[in-house]
C-alpha cells in the first residue's frame, strides 16, 4: 500500500472550556460538559488509530490534544496517557492546541519531553473574552505567554479569520511581531452547522488573505520574515500546481476526531452538529462501513463540491474546490469559490508584477521559518 506519511488525530480529553469564543465550533452546552476521557477509552482510541493508520498506509500518527481546553486536564492525566500510547507498536507524536490561559509550570516537563518543547495556541483579538472582556483575555494571554517562554517552550499561534480583522491586518501582524511571533496560522472561519455574526464569506476570506499577503510582504521588505502556512501553500500551488493546506485536501481520510467518550468523526467542525461514525469501543470495520462516513468520503472523492466553473479553472488540478464542507460558489463581483480563486489570482498577478521577485524571495526565505515539528512518543 502507498505510504501517506503522518495522519492527524484530534483527541479531546474534555470538551470543557473556560474561555468564551464567539467563533467556537462547539455549542455552549458542549463546552460546559466536564466529562473527562478515561484511560480505558484512550486505550481503545490508540488501538483504533493504530489499526486505521496501518490499513491506510500511514507511517505515523500525531495525537493532537484538543478540546475544549486541554490544559484544564492535569499533567498526571497526560503522563498516564503517554504510557498508554507507548504500549502501541505504532509510531506516535504528540502535540497540543490550547488557549494557554490555564498553563502552569507543572506542564513544562511534559511539553518538553513529549511534545518537543512546542505547544500550539490560539489568539484572536476580537473573538475571545473572559467575562465578556477581550482586553482581560489579551492581558491574561500575554502573562501566560511570558511564563511559557520562561519555561523554555516554543509557542506557535493560530488565528481564526473574522470580518473584524479586515482592514487591520498590518496592525495585527505588528502586534504578533512585537510579542515575539514570527509565524501565524490563519484558520478559515467555518460556519458549518451554525450561524456566526462575524463569519467570513468565501469572498471575505479572499480579501482577508490578500490583505494579509501584502502585510507579510511589507514586513519582508522591512527585513522581517513572517511565515503563514496558507500563504505558503497558495504560492506553491500557483507556481508548481501542488496541493496543500486547504487546497486539494485529503482530510476526509487523513484526519480523525475523538470525543471524550470515544465517539469518532473526521472533522472538528462536524462534532456536535451531526451523527458520529461510531466509537472506538467498537471494531474498526464498523466505523469504516458507517453509511454517513462512506457518503462523506464518496462525495469528496467524486468532487461533488466542484461546479462546472471549477472544471474550467486553471487551478482545478490541485485546488479540488478547497475545503469540502465550505459552500462553493461561482466567482463574481459579489462572491468567490471555496478554493478562493480571487486570492490565487492575486498571487498570479503579483508574480507578473514588479513585486514578483519579492514574492519569490519571500517564499524561499520563509521556508525555513515554519514552526518546529514534534518529537515521537516511543517506548
Amino acid at each position: 500500500m502507498q505510504s501517506h506519511g503522518e495522519m492527524v488525530c484530534y483527541v479531546k480529553p474534555t470538551n470543557f472550556c473556560n474561555i468564551g469564543c464567539s467563533h467556537c465550533y462547539l455549542p455552549e452546552f458542549v463546552r460546559a460538559d466536564k466529562t473527562l476521557m478515561s484511560m480505558e477509552t484512550l486505550e481503545k482510541i490508540v488501538g483504533m488509530i493504530t489499526e486505521y493508520a496501518e490499513a491506510y498506509g500511514f507511517q505515523k500518527a500525531n495525537i493532537l490534544w484538543h478540546g475544549g481546553e486541554p490544559l484544564l486536564v492535569s499533567p498526571d492525566w497526560y503522563w498516564n496517557a503517554t504510557e498508554v500510547i507507548r504500549r502501541s507498536d505504532f509510531r506516535f507524536t504528540q502535540s497540543m492546541q490550547t488557549s494557554l490561559t490555564p498553563y502552569r509550570k507543572e506542564f513544562s516537563p511534559l511539553i518538553k519531553k513529549e511534545m518537543n518543547g512546542f505547544i500550539g495556541t490560539s489568539f484572536d483579538l476580537h473573538a475571545r473574552a473572559i467575562n465578556g472582556s477581550p482586553e482581560k483575555y489579551a492581558d491574561l494571554f500575554l502573562k501566560k505567554l511570558e511564563i511559557v517562554r520562561e519555561d523554555g517552550i516554543d509557542v506557535g499561534v493560530i488565528m481564526t479569520a473574522t470580518k473584524d480583522e479586515i482592514g487591520h491586518l498590518r496592525q495585527i501582524l505588528d502586534w504578533f511581531v512585537k510579542n515575539g511571533f514570527r509565524s501565524v496560522r490563519i484558520e478559515r472561519f467555518n460556519n458549518y452547522g451554525r450561524s456566526y455574526e462575524s463569519w467570513t464569506t468565501n469572498r471575505d476570506h479572499s480579501i482577508y488573505m490578500i490583505e494579509l499577503l501584502n502585510a507579510v510582504l511589507d514586513l519582508y521588505e522591512e527585513g522581517i520574515v513572517f511565515y503563514e502556512a496558507g500563504i505558503m501553500s497558495a504560492i506553491t500551488g500557483v507556481l508548481e500546481g501542488k496541493p496543500g493546506d486547504r487546497w486539494g485536501t485529503s482530510c476526509t481520510t487523513d484526519y480523525m476526531v475523538f470525543e471524550p467518550d470515544g465517539q469518532v468523526t473526521n472533522c472538528i467542525h462536524r462534532t456536535g452538529k451531526e451523527d458520529y461514525f461510531g466509537t472506538a469501543w467498537k471494531p474498526l470495520n464498523m466505523m469504516l462501513e458507517n453509511d454517513h462516513r462512506q457518503k462523506i468520503i464518496a462525495n469528496h472523492m467524486s468532487g461533488s463540491n466542484m461546479t462546472d466553473f471549477c472544471l474550467s479553472c486553471e487551478y482545478v488540478s490541485w485546488c479540488k474546490s478547497g475545503c469540502p464542507i465550505q459552500k462553493n460558489e461561482v466567482p463574481s463581483e459579489k462572491a468567490d469559490c471555496s478554493g478562493h480563486k480571487m486570492f490565487l489570482d492575486y498571487i498570479s498577478f503579483l508574480l507578473d508584477s514588479e513585486r514578483g521577485t519579492t514574492l519569490l524571495m519571500y517564499q524561499k526565505d520563509a521556508e525555513g521559518h515554519a514552526p518546529k515539528r514534534f518529537a515521537e512518543t516511543t517506548s
